[in-house]
């Protein structure tokens, strides 16, 4: 029997957890998981029971991050934002020449 080696898909990520998520994926939605209900906990001693507010939002906002693709320039919305950041922070002006 013969065995073919079957080329790596360069076009996407790869999905690595379970076959349907990729690193990047798994990282914000755990790291989301964990930081949302870290200040759910933290907040609900402070604030009460209006802090439960907070869990859907940043657990929604690393969902976000991790699975919305821009479709107009067709990529991920955390590759975005740190691509308009980069060209908010950078120099616009360029002097040419004598000063």
């Amino acid at each position: 029997m013969r065995i073919y080696k079957t080329p790596i898909l360069t076009t996407g990520e790869q999905k690595i957890i379970g076959g349907r998520l990729s690193l990047r994926q798994f990282a914000y939605i755990l790291f989301g998981g964990i930081v949302s209900f870290s200040l759910t906990k933290t907040f609900y001693e402070l604030v009460g029971f209006a802090s439960m507010v907070i869990f859907p939002v940043v657990f929604g906002i690393s969902l976000l991050l991790a699975f919305y693709k821009i479709r107009h320039h067709e990529m991920n919305l955390d590759r975005y934002l740190l691509l308009r950041l980069k060209f908010a922070m950078s120099q616009k002006e360029y002097w040419y020449g004598r000063s």
